[in-house]
């Protein structure tokens, strides 16, 4: 039986459609560094070599026929079952986590979603509570370093450093260890991805990217998001920023409203590659 939109729903789409004209152009992007909780973000200092990959954000794409919507599956937020990847898109968090992804953690409750967190080692280790929250109520826990450097440009035993300290970090706080890390920036090469493959990981990059750490806007954060999302994607965002936590339930419900599903990397990949580079879960966007 199909279902009716809810006057909500529509509200959300309409308001989502008219805000994608206005995001920002996707002209060939440039690698861009984003310093760590602190807004600062400037240009790498030297163009990458021809085996560097960034993550970056497809061209702006038409809204889909919306599908019927597919309730919540029952229990607690921790023991529901993936039954929905085939339109599912996974919701990922840097650069924490701070105090503000309790704020985060509330709305993803509230709203039934789990979703992946790439956690800095350091920021693991200033606020265990959190980590043990995360873990606690069935997020994905990622790596994202222990000082956020561009990996690229480090030797192999540093890359190693920043990766060990970081899982360390994330099981000394209460998490598990990761399956994931994310380079910070999106900085990775063949070199790096074997080094983070011999640690039994995958590499998670993206394909949709809200650009949040430079706009600061909710409302940007949630269209371009939402708009550009499809099945299998990944969408990059930044938990660090109060205009991207306020912008978590607009998301859901606009990818919702599309007939997407919001899940964490664990519900959209079953079984991820060590050291393979995943960009989405679409066919050809791993390498």
């Amino acid at each position: 039986m199909k279902r009716l939109l809810t006057s909500g729903a529509v509200a959300v789409l309409t308001a989502l459609s008219m805000l994608a004209g206005t995001a920002t152009s996707h002209a060939e992007p440039k690698a861009m560094l984003v310093g760590t909780g602190s807004g600062v973000s400037h240009p790498l200092d030297q163009d990458p070599a021809p085996s560097f990959r960034i993550g970056r954000s497809p061209l702006p794409l038409k809204l889909k026929p919306i599908a019927p919507l597919v309730p919540p599956a029952p229990g607690e937020i921790n023991e529901f079952e993936q039954v929905w990847c085939e339109n599912c898109v996974a919701i990922t968090y840097d650069d924490g986590p701070v105090p503000n992804t309790n704020v985060l953690l509330d709305v993803l409750k509230k709203k039934r979603v789990h979703a992946s967190f790439f956690l800095i080692g350091g920021n693991a280790q200033a606020y265990p509570e959190i980590v043990k929250r995360l873990h606690n109520e069935g997020h994905d826990i990622g790596n994202h370093t222990l000082s956020h450097p561009q990996l690229t440009a480090l030797s192999n035993a540093r890359v190693a450093y920043e990766i060990d300290s970081t899982n360390t970090a994330i099981k000394e706080a209460g998490g598990r260890y990761p399956k994931w890390m994310r380079p910070p920036y999106g900085a990775t090469n063949n070199r790096v991805a074997s080094v983070i493959g011999s640690r039994d990981q995958a590499v998670a990059l993206w394909d949709v990217d809200t650009v949040d750490w430079r706009h600061r806007s909710t409302a940007k954060t949630c269209s371009i998001a939402v708009a550009n999302a499809q099945a299998g994607s990944i969408i990059l965002m930044h938990d660090i920023h109060p205009s991207t936590v306020n912008a978590a339930e607009c998301i859901i419900d606009g990818l919702r409203a599309k007939g997407l599903h919001p899940v964490s990397l664990a519900e959209l990949f079953e079984a991820p590659k060590a050291g393979v580079t995943y960009n989405s879960a679409n066919d050809g966007s791993h390498h």
